[in-house]
């Protein structure tokens, strides 16, 4: 009894801490060179196959864009959309596509967003930065939804910090793939610095931990009839 309880509660750490999840992040080559860059790119990360794409709002393909900045010593870099108001960056009616080849447990992305304003508005101006999301289950798309705002007061010639906002999904949520575009005002324009995600059959499912107890259980009912002999 003692061995049995010993082995179930193995089965039940297994089950309940998942592998970690990897992250990758677009900052140097190959996505530096994307001035313009193709519609699509694909890559790989820990295993998992990942095509990022760029599009308009109403369907149309674009080019994948890069952008780079330092500014008072602070670093925003991220991949967006070639060209626009804001170019390399997603701005007004622009949205990137991440697509995996296989279910994944996504667990977060990161935004930056960059020194446009900063450079190009008056001092002691007010404005917001923010954009959207959806998720692909591998069969439709859902509904945006809005990610946290950051909402800057310009005090120009004071430092200014590159807003990083991070969308997290705690454990993570099993998707196909993730479309991020701006809110669709002017200044929202950002890049996407970087997601984390891991193989979802990298957790056990329930089917697989059965097949895993079956030989353990057995081994139970082994010792037991030995011990009775």
């Amino acid at each position: 009894m003692r061995l049995l309880m010993v082995l179930l509660a193995g089965l039940a750490l297994l089950a309940a801490v998942p592998a970690g999840a990897s992250t990758i992040t677009f900052a140097g080559a190959p996505y530096s060179s994307w001035h313009p860059g193709p519609h699509s790119y694909t890559t790989t990360f820990d295993g998992i196959g990942l095509t990022i794409s760029a599009w308009n709002t109403r369907g149309h393909w674009r080019r994948l864009g890069y952008k780079d900045e330092t500014h008072q010593g602070v670093r925003a870099v991220g991949i967006g959309v070639h060209g626009g108001h804001a170019g390399g960056e997603i701005g007004r009616g622009e949205e990137l596509r991440f697509t995996f080849d296989q279910p994944v447990l996504l667990t977060s992305f990161t935004t930056n967003f960059q020194y446009w304003e900063y450079t190009n508005r008056p001092p002691h101006t007010r404005f917001f930065e923010g954009g959207k999301y959806r998720l692909f289950d591998g069969v439709s798309w859902g509904s945006w939804v809005d990610f946290s705002q950051t909402d800057y007061l310009q005090t120009y010639p004071n430092p200014f910090t590159p807003g990083q906002v991070t969308v997290a999904f705690g454990s993570g949520v099993q998707v196909w793939g993730l479309a991020i575009r701006a809110s669709g005002l002017r200044d929202h324009d950002f890049t996407v610095h970087s997601l984390s995600a891991q193989a979802a059959n990298a957790v056990p499912e329930p089917g697989t931990l059965l097949l895993m107890a079956g030989p353990l259980l057995g081994l139970v009912a082994w010792r037991r009839r030995r011990t009775e002999a």
